[in-house]
């Protein structure tokens, strides 16, 4: 979206993804504008969002942080879960060789 038409489309969007260069937020707390519920994404470094407007009812606010902090999260419970496939495999594989 065009930034002059930024806060327009604030108000009707469910999703935003911000990531700019600016030094500044380009979103404060105090535009808050969004009409319903939305999640956003910030992307940028330095962040483009208020950290703030993240407390405001009906707002979801993602930065790099929590995504990296999701990743590797999700990174570990998958590691986990490939240790259980590889006993339930070697359980499998004697089964398989002791009927041979």
């Amino acid at each position: 979206m065009r930034f002059e038409k930024l806060q327009e489309n604030l108000r009707q969007c469910d999703i935003l993804i911000s990531s700019t260069a600016a030094p500044h937020y380009i979103i404060r707390k105090e535009d808050h504008l969004f009409l319903k519920p939305v999640t956003i994404f910030d992307l940028a470094v330095p962040r483009d969002i208020d950290p703030r407007l993240g407390l405001c009812p009906g707002v979801t606010l993602y930065n790099v942080e929590d995504i990296e902090t999701r990743i590797n999260s999700n990174k570990d419970k998958r590691i986990k879960e490939i240790e259980k496939a590889d006993k339930i495999i070697e359980v499998e594989l004697k089964r398989f060789y002791a009927k041979s």
